[in-house]
């Protein structure tokens, strides 16, 4: 029995042996699986037609609520490297609610300083910082002075705040020349304080020529025409369209049954269906309709959203997640192109000659070394 054993052992020895000398190398390294985070092979971070696009003109970032960040924020550090790379040919718009919970106030200057200086370090592109309703002070967002003390820090940094003065805008900045003796194809951006629509006419800042609804209109569809021939961002806090939170979609059960309860009190919380939300979409929808812009952007939902602009635009952002404590669910409307409730913001690079542009959008999510997705927005 012994020598039986002993015989086996040696034919078993004799088999791994040979059979160790024609096997199959295996791989060595880890899996990566569905559960997990995907590779994506490092050195693609310094492909220049990545983070440096040959034929670059311009490029935005658009990144809304990053006012409650952590300390060292996700966002910010994904920031430093897509607005740093080509700092001289980039801006960087905050869409609103750039400081929670309820803007700069006076009593609570050294937390909310430091959270806006967070924001303005974050990279050495250009910033331009749009007003949200958290902006205008909390649970009652009609504060003009506390927007007032934001507006005066960011600009006394050296970064715009665009409408100033608690005005709703339009606001219009070129960011980059057209070409021709018209100068078509400039890069252009439309910047709107849509806050102002929920103040009261008795706590609105005097803004002559838009001190009305049918003025802010006149003033945007005026914008609109004169820009008609170009590559426009409009830029505002709320979006038009969202499958996130304010667009519909349930925050749980808890806190659906709180929302019911707020809205039986005959109370909102700016959610795209309450009365006074509809009503401002109506209006400046009657502006965009007629020249819509190549994208319209906004925050206010936290999460990342990309959706046909349908009659109001070519293309409608919702970048909302920039700060990773704050992301929300999201679902796909039947506009949606992209959706994803993860931080980050998107991009857009502009290409190519002003006669002959080529406008891209990227998906940018921090931990990922490329854009998790790209999209060309189709010219007309």
């Amino acid at each position: 029995m012994i020598r039986t054993n002993i015989r086996a052992f040696l034919w078993l020895s004799i088999l791994l042996l040979v059979g160790a000398c024609g096997a199959k190398q295996r791989l060595p390294g880890p899996n990566f699986p569905a559960s997990g985070a995907p590779f994506i092979r490092a050195s693609l971070l310094d492909d220049p037609a990545v983070l440096k696009p040959e034929g670059l003109r311009y490029r935005m970032i658009l990144i809304g609520d990053t006012g409650d960040p952590a300390e060292v924020e996700p966002s910010h550090e994904a920031l430093r490297v897509w607005g740093d790379a080509v700092a001289d040919r980039t801006t960087v718009f905050f869409l609103g609610d750039n400081l929670y919970f309820s803007g700069l106030e006076d009593d609570d200057r050294e937390r909310g300083e430091g959270i806006l200086r967070q924001q303005l370090e974050a990279t050495a592109a250009q910033k331009v910082f749009v007003p949200g309703n958290h902006d205008w002070g909390g649970l009652n967002p009609t504060r003009a002075s506390v927007l007032y003390n934001q507006e005066e820090f960011i600009e006394e940094a050296g970064a715009m705040f665009r409408p100033r003065g608690g005005c709703p805008g339009p606001a219009v900045v070129e960011l980059a020349p057209g070409s021709g003796s018209a100068g078509a194809g400039a890069v252009v951006a439309i910047l709107l304080d849509t806050q102002w629509w929920w103040v009261p006419e008795e706590k609105r800042s005097d803004c002559p020529g838009r001190n009305t609804p049918a003025e802010v209109v006149a003033a945007l569809d005026q914008a609109l025409e004169a820009h008609a021939d170009d590559i426009v961002l409009v830029a505002a806090h709320h979006p038009m369209a969202s499958g996130s939170s304010h667009g519909g979609m349930s925050r749980g059960m808890a806190a659906d049954l709180v929302e019911n309860a707020v809205i039986s009190l005959g109370l909102y919380l700016q959610d795209i269906q309450d009365p006074d939300y509809q009503t401002m979409i109506r209006n400046l929808s009657s502006a965009l309709r007629q020249h819509p812009p190549t994208v319209y952007a906004a925050g206010h939902d936290h999460a990342l959203q990309i959706l046909d602009g349908g009659e109001l635009a070519e293309v409608q952002v919702v970048s909302g997640a920039g700060s990773e404590a704050k992301v929300s669910p999201v679902t796909h409307l039947p506009e949606t192109i992209f959706a994803h409730a993860h931080t980050g913001f998107v991009l857009v690079d502009i290409l190519g000659a002003a006669d002959a542009p080529k406008v891209l959008l990227h998906v940018i999510e921090p931990g990922q070394q490329n854009p998790v997705f790209t999209w060309e927005i189709p010219q007309k």
